[in-house]
């Protein structure tokens, strides 16, 4: 998003927000199925809830936490209204801030998720998988 110019055509414009969309909605689709995958069967509908809660949070945190980047980089850019550089460091802002909440993925176990591809439920989270 930070790479939008001014000129740039409604078409590609709407396709990258189109892609985007797609990235998106993929990625809380896997993290919703993977929160809930090494979970015992009976306490699923408790994670689920949870997940919600946290996931409802995280969205509101974002809007704070992009709200005063865009307040931020007016501010250092001695802008009184966000203007285009502006918008462009914060959309670089939260892009690193995303990226970043990769990190923690690393802590996954090699076989996290393995029941959704019918390895089956394995309470001893942490092992190596074998395939």
């Amino acid at each position: 998003m930070a790479l939008i110019v001014p000129g740039a055509s409604r078409a590609a414009v709407w396709g990258l927000l189109f892609v985007a969309g797609i990235v998106r909605s993929i990625q809380f689709s896997s993290q919703s199925s993977l929160t809930v995958a090494e979970i015992p069967p009976e306490l699923n509908a408790d994670a689920s809830t949870l997940s919600s809660i946290f996931l409802q949070a995280s969205s509101s945190l974002s809007v704070v936490l992009s709200t005063g980047a865009l307040n931020g980089a007016a501010w250092l850019a001695s802008e009184g209204t966000p203007g285009l550089a502006a918008f462009r460091g914060t959309f670089v802002a939260m892009a690193m801030l995303s990226a970043g909440a990769a990190w923690f993925f690393r802590s996954l176990p090699v076989d996290a998720g393995a029941e959704m591809v019918g390895r089956g439920y394995s309470p001893t989270a942490g092992s190596s998988a074998t395939s």
